[in-house]
């Protein structure tokens, strides 16, 4: 098969991709895709019997399709007294090569074209070679749509990472991952671009509005952590802050809000593969004022809330200073402290927010901020 070479830089890159684009005019984070995958991956093209025959010895940084070739030669000596057999394991070799080639083709053209895309304008450095390797050895058993798209996300955005990859542990994580993760996983990242921090009990409430995540699932898969802080932070309102109280019995209790986080090896995946999700939620209003509801209602503690524009304007949510009152939502007030420096949207979802729960809205008091 012929293959146009274009000379970039100080080598060849031949159209291994199969785009029959000139190399000089690709993007620079595509042409590091390119030469990362020049001479470690057959022409797909090619019949499957002539890989493993031909091409074999070509492609020797793939050392399992080597294997595969010498059992091919060797299938008819170790079968030859039942040659249907020696038929059936041959058929068996090559739609297994097949597949796993059309998987790799599939995931390679996928991360040159988001490659393309990427911007032009920052440098790019050369994909490590085992990453290379590592990405094809993940990929070729990948026939999934949603799969194929994370891989190549993967591969695609290496050139942008720190040392040309992510990590071997990162990469062994995402070889667990299925369809159904890689939904969740998603899922999960769009719900706090949508929201702000999850937990258990505040991701329940929201699958009317489409949003499901399987937090238990994330947890088995070692995807997400539990954590214990002392305040959130939602962008789009401002930063929540639990404040300090004192309990029945005079002693000092800092309360605290259990929410989860990606765990490291989950945190790399997603910085390689996810960009910020588009805020297009069509209900989106209501489903940030079922958030505030369900962080009020649950913790049953006092919440201040930062404004975005005003370092002296804040949301209170109080509970009065007997903790056993905190179980009573309607006992809740909502102190604005600075109306000022509230979005209009902000005040919107706070106005419904007090009037769904009969709550008492004061607005302006103006006070020293809370610390």
């Amino acid at each position: 098969m012929d293959r146009d070479e274009v000379e970039v830089g100080q080598g060849q890159i031949s159209d291994i991709l199969g785009i029959g684009k000139a190399a000089e005019k690709l993007a620079p984070a595509a042409i590091k895709v390119a030469e990362a995958l020049q001479g470690v991956i057959a022409i797909v093209s090619e019949p499957a019997t002539l890989y493993l025959s031909h091409r074999a010895e070509g492609a020797a940084n793939r050392h399992e399709v080597l294997a595969d070739a010498k059992a091919v030669l060797s299938i008819d000596q170790m079968h030859a007294s039942d040659p249907a057999m020696a038929a059936s394991i041959k058929a068996r070799l090559l739609a297994t090569e097949t597949r796993r080639e059309t998987n790799i083709a599939n995931g390679k053209r996928k991360a040159f074209a988001i490659a393309e895309g990427m911007p032009a304008g920052q440098a790019y450095r050369d994909i490590d070679p085992d990453f290379v390797q590592e990405w094809i050895e993940g990929v070729k058993d990948i026939s999934s749509e949603e799969l194929q798209n994370v891989w190549a996300e993967l591969l695609a955005k290496a050139p942008s990472l720190p040392n040309g990859r992510v990590s071997k542990p990162a990469v062994e994580l995402l070889k667990q991952f299925d369809a159904n993760v890689v939904r969740m996983f998603s899922e999960f990242l769009r719900y706090v671009s949508l929201v702000g921090w999850p937990s258990t009990s505040l991701t329940q409430p929201f699958s009317p509005f489409g949003v499901t995540v399987d937090v238990e699932l994330l947890l088995d898969m070692g995807l997400i952590e539990p954590i214990t802080v002392a305040g959130i932070k939602i962008p789009w309102l401002g930063f929540v802050q639990q404040t300090p109280r004192s309990s029945n019995y005079g002693l000092p209790l800092q309360p605290t809000i259990n929410v989860f986080r990606l765990k490291a090896r989950a945190h790399e995946i997603a910085n390689a593969i996810s960009e910020d999700f588009p805020i297009d939620h069509p209900n989106l209003e209501e489903l940030r004022r079922s958030y505030i509801v369900n962080i009020a209602g649950d913790r049953h503690w006092d919440l201040s809330v930062g404004a975005k524009q005003n370092e002296f304007g804040y949301v209170i949510f109080g509970v009065g200073n007997n903790a056993d009152t905190a179980a009573n939502l309607d006992e809740i007030n909502i102190v604005i402290q600075s109306d000022q420096s509230l979005s209009s949207q902000s005040k919107n979802i706070l106005s419904q927010f007090a009037e769904s729960r009969r709550l008492k809205l004061a607005s302006p008091v103006f006070k020293e901020p809370v610390t």
